[in-house]
C-alpha cells in the first residue's frame, strides 16, 4: 500500500509541513475526495464554481484541506478555523517568502466557509483573525488600489479582471490589475510629454 493511500486512510498522519515540501504523496486532494469524504470535496468544488475561481487556484486550496484531513484525521465538516490558521502559520514557516505567495493563499478557508463548515459566528475571512493573512482581493478591490478618477475606465478595468479571473491564478490576476491601473497613469504622461514636444516646437 502506498504513502498516499495510507494517509487518506487514517493510517499514517503526517506532519503539515512535511506535506507542503514533499513530493509524496502526490494527489492528496484527489485522494482523499475518492476516499475520505466525496461529499465534501464535492461541496467544496460545487463552491468553487459558483465563485468563479479559476482550477490554478482552486486545486492548491483543495491540496490545503486534503492536507488539514491528512495531519488531522476526520473529515471536511470537522475542519475548524483553528486548523486554518494552523496551517497558515505552517505554510509561512517552511515557505518564507513574500506573504503575496499563492503558497500563503487562504483561499481554501473561503471555501470551507462558503459551504458551511464554520459556524455562523466564524469570520468569513482569515484577515479578520489576523491582518497578516490578508486574502484574496476582489477585482474591484485589485483595482481600486489605484484610486481612479475616471469611472468608465475603473469600471471598464474591473470587468476585464472579472473575465479574465476563472481561467488564471491569483498571483497572474495581481499581475494584471498591477499593469492595467499603472496605465492610464502612463497614458497621461505620455500625453503631457507629447503636449510639452509640441510646445516647445512652435
Amino acid at each position: 500500500m502506498g504513502v498516499t493511500q495510507l494517509v487518506c486512510g487514517d493510517v499514517l498522519r503526517p506532519d503539515p509541513g512535511w506535506l507542503m515540501v514533499t513530493a509524496a504523496p502526490s494527489q492528496l486532494g484527489q485522494e482523499m475526495a475518492r476516499v475520505r469524504d466525496p461529499d465534501g470535496f464535492a461541496a467544496l468544488a460545487a463552491a468553487r464554481q459558483a465563485s468563479a475561481i479559476g482550477y490554478s487556484t482552486a486545486i492548491p486550496a483543495l491540496e490545503r484541506v486534503a492536507i488539514i484531513l491528512a495531519a488531522k484525521g476526520g473529515q471536511v465538516r470537522d475542519i475548524t478555523p483553528g486548523d486554518c490558521l494552523e496551517l497558515l502559520e505552517t505554510s509561512y514557516r517552511v515557505f518564507p517568502g513574500p506573504i503575496t505567495s499563492s503558497r500563503h493563499s487562504p483561499f481554501f478557508y473561503q471555501l470551507l466557509h462558503a459551504v458551511g463548515v464554520f459556524s455562523p459566528e466564524a469570520p468569513p475571512t482569515v484577515r479578520m483573525f489576523n491582518p497578516r493573512f490578508q486574502g484574496q482581493l476582489s477585482a474591484e478591490q485589485l483595482i481600486d488600489r489605484y484610486q481612479l478618477a475616471c469611472r468608465p475606465v475603473r469600471d471598464l478595468l474591473v470587468d476585464y479582471l472579472r473575465e479574465r479571473q476563472p481561467s488564471v491564478d491569483y498571483n497572474t490576476l495581481t499581475g494584471l490589475a498591477t499593469a492595467l491601473g499603472l496605465w492610464p497613469g502612463h497614458v497621461r504622461g505620455a500625453c503631457a510629454r507629447g503636449r510639452r514636444r509640441r510646445l516647445r516646437r512652435r
